[in-house]
């Protein structure tokens, strides 16, 4: 017993050594603190009192059992358990819930409504035609401001309807409600048309409000249609060969052989080159394009074109009739039928080639100008051709602006049928070329024609063979004029600065641009001058229709319009210029712009035209006031 006695009071004795050493660490602290050292200090013994009366205050007198705050504190943690998984239950089965109503009671947005095109995916123009629009509604939930809009061909000729709709200019149905578990129909009976060949779409479009939903939703159905033919059929039949210069006759045929009229029928033939037409029935304009229009045809019936003319010399081979047979709907041709033909030109004896102004085919030339005509003739035989009586015939409903007095005929003779020639022989393999020469008049007159055709003849043998025709068109009188001003014609400055110009003083002046038109309609016109290095953009531009603009880097001035009508004759662009001359300038005339150039196309010719005027200087000899003061520059 005596060792462990002894050990315990080695721990009292270290503990009290440990004790005593914080009560120095204290007495230390409390003397590095100055005043504070002089307070009692309290001993281990009467902490520890102190802290018991304090428990005993809160607790009163009796032993804590710490086993009855753990049981308490199990208590607690069950209870929080038991809760998280009750909430936990709770939302899973209303998660289970949503589910299982959104998956079997509510319906999704593809059951809610669905909307179907019921017709032929091919059909013939000119065919009658049914198109049904199915709308179901396969839910138990009603629909509301059910609306439907039927898209068709604007050539659909719509004859009845199972219901007529609300809107008939635009075949819009407002249907109103649809109950759950039901369905309905739009039916629509007519005639279908439609280009051929071509796949055309018929759309419907619904919109509705779901009875458990507060906002609109929309369907869309679009099937398309197939059209290969149309019951509208074309053929052309004639010679399958002919000579160059005979007469032929060919035959049209446009055939309804559906069960429903067609109106407005429009017939366009297209000619081989160097076929000449010469009559046709019904017939046609001079010089018109080869179109008719048949007003009406009615189911089964048959009408009938008949055209006749020739071939030029110089054609041969295959040649081929093409014919389009189209509707003429709400302003457009929707095309039906086509037919062709071919004749096989053999090669001629005779060869007629007519060259206006270096060219075979069609051309154009401005008022004034000069027309020259060239005419070929060759012997492409093996013997003597006798007895050539050669024609050189101009056309025109109204009377050509042709000088005929100073015209030049190479040796032929003016008469009422045209210029005429005539050949006692041409030998075998000879060519004859004849030169001949029309100035046109300077002006258009009232009746003069904008549009007249020529074509050479050759008649030998008792047969006429003839040369391709050629169209010559006059181009709009259009004309560019360019001056410079100081003074307006009443007397008013449009300049300032000193006048004639004056060395180290700058003057400025206005260049007036001027388009004069008439005959045709002009477009993409533009007018373009540069300024000489010493000559500076004053601005102030102002023009009646386009835009005048300056490019600095290059000091180009340019106008642009983008059309002109041939209702209005005239009209001006003008702006500023200035120079300030130096004693090099002194006693001569100042550049002030260069060359103006004009261009612009022809609507009808449809030929570029290009016009010109000349640089001017500062001799204004358009202004007359300032001619007088001069414009030489001076000291």
């Amino acid at each position: 017993m005596t060792p462990k006695v002894e050990k315990h009071e080695h721990h009292v004795h270290h503990e009290q050594k440990k004790d005593s050493e914080v009560i120095n660490d204290e007495k230390h602290e409390i003397k590095t603190h100055g005043h504070l050292s002089d307070l009692p200090q309290k001993t281990r013994q009467e902490k520890e009192a102190l802290m018991d009366e304090g428990l005993e205050a809160i607790y009163g007198d009796h032993t804590i059992n710490f086993e009855k705050l753990d049981r308490k504190e199990n208590k607690l943690t069950t209870l929080l358990l038991t809760s998280i998984i009750i909430l936990g239950v709770i939302t899973a089965t209303m998660w289970s819930g949503f589910f299982v109503y959104t998956k079997f009671f509510e319906p999704t947005r593809d059951k809610e409504f669905t909307l179907e095109i019921a017709m032929d995916d091919t059909i013939v123009s000119g065919q009658k035609a049914q198109i049904e629009v199915l709308y179901t509604n396969p839910t138990n939930v009603p629909v509301a401001a059910l609306e439907l809009d039927l898209n068709l061909p604007s050539a659909f000729r719509t004859y009845s309807f199972n219901q007529e709709p609300t809107d008939l200019d635009n075949l819009i149905w407002d249907l109103g409600s649809l109950s759950g578990m039901s369905d309905g129909k739009i039916i629509v009976d007519g005639v279908w048309i439609a280009q051929t060949p071509s796949e055309t779409p018929v759309q419907a479009h619904a919109t509705y409000k779901p009875g458990n939903f507060n906002s609109n939703f929309e369907e869309i159905a679009v099937t398309y249609v197939t059209t290969l033919e149309s019951t509208l059929k074309a053929t052309i039949e004639g010679p399958e060969e002919a000579s160059a210069g005979q007469d032929l006759l060919y035959n049209m045929k446009i055939e309804n052989t559906g069960e429903e009229a067609f109106e407005q029928v429009l017939i366009n033939l297209d000619l081989p080159e160097g076929f000449y037409l010469q009559d046709s029935e019904p017939s046609l304009a001079a010089g018109g394009p080869a179109q008719w229009t048949i007003a009406h045809i009615d189911a089964g019936a048959i009408e009938e074109i008949t055209f006749s003319g020739t071939f030029a010399s110089n054609i041969e081979s295959f040649q081929y009739f093409d014919a389009t047979i189209s509707l003429a709907i709400d302003d457009r041709s929707v095309e039906q039928a086509t037919a062709q033909a071919y004749t096989d030109v053999l090669a001629n004896d005779m060869t007629v080639q007519l060259v206006a102004n270096g060219s075979s085919s069609n051309t154009s030339l401005d008022i004034g100008s000069t027309l020259r005509l060239s005419i070929s003739l060759e012997n492409t035989e093996d013997i003597p051709i006798e007895d050539i009586d050669i024609l050189l015939d101009f056309q025109a409903d109204d009377s050509i602006p042709i000088k005929w007095s100073s015209a030049s005929l190479d040796d032929g003779t003016i008469s009422s049928a045209g210029i005429s020639w005539s050949f006692d022989l041409i030998e075998p393999g000879e060519k004859i070329l004849l030169n001949t020469s029309f100035p046109l008049d300077s002006t258009l007159g009232v009746g003069d024609a904008d549009q007249f055709r020529i074509v050479a003849s050759a008649n030998y043998q008792g047969r006429t063979v003839m040369s391709s025709p050629i169209e010559v068109s006059i181009n709009s009188q259009a004309s560019l004029s360019t001056s410079i001003r100081y003074f307006e014609e009443d007397g008013s400055a449009l300049g300032n600065g000193p006048l004639p110009p004056q060395v180290g003083n700058t003057t400025t002046y206005r260049v007036i641009w001027n388009i004069q038109n008439s005959l045709h309609d002009l477009e993409n016109i533009r007018v373009s001058a540069s300024l000489p290095p010493h000559v500076i953009w004053a601005g102030n531009a102002t023009q009646d229709i386009g835009a005048i603009t300056f490019n600095d880097s290059d000091k180009t001035v340019t106008w642009n319009l983008t059309s002109l009508s041939a209702g209005i004759s005239s009209v001006n662009g003008s702006f500023s210029i200035s120079i300030t001359p130096d004693d090099g300038d002194i006693g001569s005339f100042i550049k002030l712009i260069s060359g103006s150039t004009l261009s612009a196309k022809d609507v009808t010719t449809e030929q570029t035209l290009s016009r010109s005027t000349d640089s001017l200087n500062t001799d204004l000899t358009d202004d007359a006031q300032a001619s007088r003061v001069g414009g030489i520059a001076v000291e």
